[in-house]
């Protein structure tokens, strides 16, 4: 009798299927496993090996529970993600007690969510892994052994027993025809049954994380990870295909002020004076900004913008993982509450520093304890210390440095973390205009004459983009070199004051009426922030 689909009504059958096992890796924080007739009970919540016959096992270690076959995540070696399967024989499990028995048909890719509530997570240990390694079995499985063809339509199924959840439409990419199976959705329906997995890859590949969160050592960048730009962008463009999101500015852009993006939070961990820094930001650089958050804009919304954004600002938080989104030759500006090392906490300085993803960092931590507010009869988790003794209490309240910790409970993190602060607008201005040089263009219409006075008089326009730009001073270097002398270091340099008429005269004293000139001209503002010479010859 054949299985039906989980999503149709099943019916009892009394003959499994023997399960086979390919694996590869050494050790189970690097290994996957691809099975035939993997099943799955909702009742006991168990995965199955039917031993039978028909059964093969490639490269399965002797112990699986030492401590476990594979991790279903990309976050090594968490035991709440390990996989082993529950060994029966074929024989002696003819006849499960006269269960429903489901199959999944195709092909599955199976592991665990880490943390679908958390956008960094949900980027970093979930979407991209799932990505990449359903790139990789395209590219790399045999499709005669899998009977599937190159374009492989996977279904996904979220062995953890968390709730689908707000992200679940993130996790709905990957299949064109198939939603995918949540083990939250199996357990809550009452038919209690084996769901027998056809063909499965069971965990994903760990390439693409490139940061650990402290569970058994400090956090920070994974040294050994294989995340490059390639990968970043072939995610990033497949993500945006998927969600229909297109670029919201036109290629034409040279007219038009650029634009940076605060994200801002709304219950915690605020920016106090993000009305004054956002007019200080529009006002000292000439960028028009954009404030976003996630309860009044769509996240495709924010990634839209991100994605033609000269800059991105946040406070340290899981929001600014979307900055694998900036366009090259952007910024991310990462803020840090009081007492919060910029330099302990780093998922998002070391994405962004993936060579060739041409993205600037900057990071900004306030040092002025009488510039943050805490909220110390908060619930702890949103970092309330209410629950501790006195002498804990004191001692947080007057922490000035979160000292390195282990994930993830720790009391002074938690407190710091959650407090609001009163951004220093001065500082964080300063450290951008580093980064964010606007400079001015090219002049145009470069002319020159003689005049009967034997004079030279110069005229040219003024850079199309200069009235987009915010400066204290503005001029211009001139330049004239004698043709007569072009491999000679000796030339003519003059800097002439802006004024609206944009023109020069460089008197007799000077120039000669019988000589020919090549004239360059660059404007300056600030004194020191150059703008390019003309590219076109000019001769007087």
């Amino acid at each position: 009798m054949k299985c039906h689909p989980v999503q149709a009504k099943s019916e009892p059958v009394l003959k499994l299927k023997p399960t086979s096992a390919h694996c590869w890796g050494g050790n189970h924080t690097n290994r996957i496993c691809y099975f035939t007739n993997l099943y799955f009970s909702t009742d006991i919540e168990e995965f199955i090996f039917v031993h039978g016959d028909g059964s093969s096992y490639i490269n399965i270690p002797d112990n699986i529970y030492n401590p476990a076959l594979l991790d279903m995540s990309s976050v090594e070696d968490h035991n709440t993600q390990y996989f082993a399967y529950m060994d029966v024989s074929l024989e002696k499990f003819s006849n499960p007690l006269g269960k429903n028995i489901s199959t999944v048909d195709g092909f599955t890719l199976c592991m665990k969510r880490f943390l679908p509530s958390n956008l960094m997570h949900i980027f970093h240990d979930d979407l991209l892994p799932i990505y990449y390694t359903i790139d990789v079995l395209k590219s790399k499985f045999n499709p005669s052994t899998l009977d599937v063809n190159h374009d492989l339509d996977v279904k996904l199924f979220y062995a953890d027993s968390r709730p689908p959840g707000d992200y679940s439409y993130l996790y709905d990419i990957f299949s064109n025809n198939n939603k995918p199976l949540y083990l939250y959705d199996l357990l809550q329906s009452d038919n209690n049954s084996l769901i027998c997995f056809s063909n499965v890859i069971v965990g994903v590949l760990k390439h693409t994380t490139w940061y650990q969160y402290g569970f058994k050592t400090f956090q920070g960048p994974l040294s050994d990870s294989k995340i490059n730009k390639t990968i970043i962008n072939k995610f990033t463009n497949f993500y945006k295909t998927k969600m229909n999101i297109t670029n919201s500015l036109s290629d034409n852009t040279i007219n038009k002020p650029q634009k940076g993006i605060l994200l801002i939070r709304h219950k915690n961990r605020l920016i106090l004076n993000e009305a004054e820094l956002v007019s200080t930001l529009v006002n000292r650089l000439g960028i028009k900004i954009r404030m976003m958050s996630l309860e009044s804009h769509t996240l495709n919304d924010i990634i839209a913008e991100i994605s033609n954004a000269k800059f991105i600002m946040g406070m340290h938080g899981s929001l600014l993982i979307l900055s694998i989104f900036l366009p090259p030759g952007s910024i991310l500006v990462e803020l840090f509450p009081y007492a919060v090392s910029l330099n302990n906490y780093t998922p998002f300085r070391t994405v962004v520093s993936i060579p060739g993803l041409n993205v600037s960092y900057i990071a900004w931590q306030n040092t002025d304890r009488y510039k943050t507010v805490t909220h110390p009869n908060r619930p702890a988790k949103e970092g309330g210390i209410g629950h501790l003794d006195n002498e804990e209490r004191e001692r947080i309240e007057n922490s000035d440095v979160v000292s390195e910790h282990l994930c993830c409970q720790d009391p002074t993190w938690l407190f710091r973390i959650y407090q609001d602060t009163l951004v220093d607008i001065k500082e964080v201005i300063q450290l951008i205009k580093i980064k964010i040089i606007l400079r001015p263009y090219r002049i145009s219409n470069l002319k020159c004459r003689w005049q009967s006075d034997s004079s030279l008089r110069v005229t040219w326009d003024a850079p199309f983009n200069i009235k987009y730009l915010n400066y204290d001073t503005m001029h211009y270097d001139l330049i004239l070199q004698n043709t007569q002398h072009l491999n000679s270091e000796d030339f003519i340099s003059l800097k002439i004051k802006a004024d609206d008429e944009n023109s020069a005269v460089i008197n007799s004293e000077i120039v000669d009426v019988d000589d020919e000139y090549l004239v360059w001209i660059r404007c300056v503002i600030d004194e020191n922030i150059l703008g390019p010479f003309n590219n076109i010859n000019v001769f007087c």
